[in-house]
């Protein structure tokens, strides 16, 4: 096996491992090398870019959910679901 070809083996991950490291770049605790096997299994692998994009929405949605101010319920609403749940 030439050098070349033990390089690009060593670069190749399992699905299973490029969705943990999407989770650690969006979590932004991802390391250089990571970062390096995750780009080269992202340009072969559609399912793991369908995936990517996927979860970074979910936290992109997370992200602006958690910016919008709690509001407490006013009592009438309150007491609406109290009556509906008897």
């Amino acid at each position: 096996m030439t050098e070349y070809m033990k390089i690009i083996r060593s670069m190749m991950i399992s699905c299973q491992k490029a969705g943990k490291l999407i989770e650690k770049e969006i979590a932004g605790e991802i390391s250089i090398s990571e970062r390096v096997q995750l780009f080269f299994h992202l340009r072969m692998c559609e399912a793991c870019r369908h995936y990517e994009k996927q979860s970074k929405l979910i936290q992109k949605t997370l992200d602006r959910f958690h910016q919008i101010p709690f509001q407490k319920a006013p009592d009438a609403l309150k007491k609406k679901i109290r009556e509906n749940f008897r």
